[in-house]
């Protein structure tokens, strides 16, 4: 999405090297073409091969792993309460929490060899507040995240890492569509 690209953006822009680890290389090999020129190196590596070849591959190239920044998700649609489904939400669960989390447990031991670094989560404002503009299958899921990561931040501070969560609040689209209005929500 926009937000992960524009955090690689100003990243490389201030001198930090960037790993984009996805299973999508195409979006990713743009970004790094726009990030040519820059003072920190941006580079796409696939996890294909799993979390584990694609950090090793990272220390590798950098020979440290700094600050691991997760942002599993992807759009929620609104649905009545009684209207969620059940596996809907088990899906989105898996993806954003069990995923992460197997991903730092992955991350950690190289963030150990690098003596340490920080951990960034995304969630989003209706885990915090409930606000009901947003969807609840993604708010109760980001309501895990924020538990995640004040629980992380708690075990990981004496090996060095910090572990922080942005959440977002309500946002415009990445796009619009031809004819369509743009409207200004600042």
């Amino acid at each position: 999405g926009m937000i992960g690209a524009g955090a690689v953006r100003k990243m490389a822009e201030a001198g930090i090297n960037v790993a984009m680890i996805t299973h999508n290389p195409g979006p990713a090999e743009k970004i790094c073409k726009e990030c040519e020129g820059f003072p920190g190196k941006v580079v796409a590596v696939t996890n294909e091969g799993g979390d584990h070849v694609a950090i090793q591959k990272t220390f590798d190239q950098f020979g440290s792993v700094d600050i691991v920044i997760l942002n599993h998700g992807g759009p929620d649609h609104m649905t009545d309460i009684m209207d969620v489904d059940p596996e809907e939400l088990n899906k989105k669960f898996a993806h954003q929490v069990t995923m992460s989390f197997q991903t730092l447990k992955t991350a950690i031991p190289f963030m150990e060899q690098s003596c340490g670094g920080q951990i960034i989560l995304m969630s989003s404002k209706g885990a915090v507040d409930g606000d009901n503009c947003f969807p609840f299958t993604g708010s109760v899921v980001n309501g895990a995240v924020i538990s995640m990561t004040k629980y992380l931040a708690n075990a990981l501070k004496d090996k060095g890492i910090t572990v922080n969560c942005i959440v977002k609040g309500h946002m415009q689209p990445d796009f619009h569509h031809e004819g369509e209005e743009v409207k200004d929500t600042a």
